[in-house]
């Protein structure tokens, strides 16, 4: 019995055995079988994967390829000696050629303010050769002569009551086809500096406020050219007539104050220099107005130049030059200024002084009228200087011959 079972086990065992032997031969011949499926499928299918994969690599290679040829090449350095100067050096033919001549007329402020003379003054200027109009924006007294929005110029109350709309003004003159233009007085202003003491020029070691003349005899207060406040004050103004429209600003009275007991006038600072102070303060002004999109010209006063003097007049002339500017005035001039001719200016004299200092392209402010007041034509104002030059017909009350 027990070999019978015996039998039975190790036949039932080689029937296991032979069934796991099957169930391996099918999975090994399977896995074989796929593999060469998978490789035929491969060959077949490889082809048009590869494209797709050549083709999608070169349009990422050509996208970035085209990306790089569009971008403007690096700059080369150049090998060549730095140039002395503080201009980029420019091509001939692509430099500029020199501005044409301007050639304009003052307007006082009441004449601007008032409309039916101002739009009068426009009529007779566009029919003769002109195409800039200077405005007064603010006077030597300090009033400011248009409707300012400045915080300081309205607590102290300089604003003129009968102020004209800058943005007015400036769109009535270039609907006329001219150019507008303001001129502002900077330290120059016995308004503010008496409204606001902190801004002042004060007498020695007071709190009063130093004048240039006894004060019964029509002495004024001037603002402090080293105050920084009284600075942007004038600098604020120019950028707010400039946002409103006219393209040019003319600053005059850009000096220290003069008159009696200079020595006594106190800045609120020592040892500072005022050419410096003045430069510095040309320089942010410039920078400001620029930025808003005009172009800023700081006067230079005719009779302050050391030209047509004999030896004793230059002397005191210069000493008056320390005082107010720390030096010539046409040191704050730059490349571009505005001259203010009198009506006893030594023209000739100041035409030589013009032609040896031609780096700077100068606007003459000449009067058009004679030493009685009259008005005189607009050629005999130019007569010594030509039409070459940039000039401004200026007159008190706005009268001019201009044909």
């Amino acid at each position: 019995m027990r070999g019978r079972n015996d039998r039975k086990l190790r036949h039932y065992g080689n029937i296991y055995r032979q069934a796991r032997r099957n169930r391996i031969l099918r999975t090994v011949g399977g896995t074989v079988f796929g593999a060469i499926a998978l490789a035929l499928l491969g060959w077949f299918l490889y082809p048009p994967v590869r494209d797709l994969i050549l083709n999608t690599s070169v349009e990422e290679a050509s996208s970035v390829v085209q990306t790089v040829s569009e971008r403007p090449a690096a700059p080369q350095e150049s090998t060549r000696e730095p140039q002395e100067t503080h201009e980029p050096a420019v091509p001939a033919q692509l430099r500029e050629e020199p501005a044409e001549p301007t050639h304009g007329i003052f307007a006082p402020a009441a004449l601007a303010a008032d409309r039916g003379a101002f739009a009068q003054l426009l009529q007779t200027a566009s029919q003769g050769n002109t195409d800039l109009v200077l405005v007064e924006a603010k006077g030597s007294d300090g009033v400011v002569c248009f409707r300012s929005e400045n915080e300081t110029a309205l607590e102290a109350g300089t604003v003129w009551s009968a102020a004209f709309s800058a943005e007015q003004v400036a769109a009535e003159i270039r609907a006329a086809g001219m150019k507008p233009a303001a001129r502002i007085w900077a330290f120059r202003d016995p308004l503010l500096s008496a409204e606001r003491r902190d801004l002042a020029v004060l007498y020695g070691n007071t709190e009063a406020r130093w004048l240039d003349n006894a004060a019964n005899q029509g002495g004024k207060s001037w603002l402090n050219p080293c105050s920084e406040e009284a600075q942007q004050y004038l600098i604020d103004l120019a950028v707010e007539l400039t946002n409103a429209g006219f393209e040019e600003i003319v600053v005059t009275a850009l000096q220290f104050p003069t008159g009696m007991s200079i020595e006594r006038a106190n800045y609120g600072v020592t040892g500072f220099s005022r050419s410096e102070v003045l430069s510095d303060f040309v320089r942010r002004l410039t920078v400001q107005v620029e930025a808003a999109g005009g172009r800023a010209l700081a006067n230079v006063p005719a009779d302050s130049l050391p030209v047509g003097k004999d030896e004793k007049a230059a002397a005191a002339l210069e000493r008056t030059n320390d005082a107010m500017y720390g030096g010539s005035p046409d040191a704050l001039a730059g490349r571009q200024a505005f001259l203010t001719l009198g009506v006893s200016t030594d023209q000739t004299a100041i035409r030589t002084y013009l032609t040896q200092h031609s780096d700077t392209e100068w606007t003459l402010f000449l009067p058009s009228y004679a030493m009685d007041g009259t008005a005189i034509t607009a050629a005999s104002a130019v007569g010594a200087f030509g039409s070459d030059w940039s000039y401004i017909l200026y007159h008190p009350r706005g009268t001019y011959l201009l044909t």
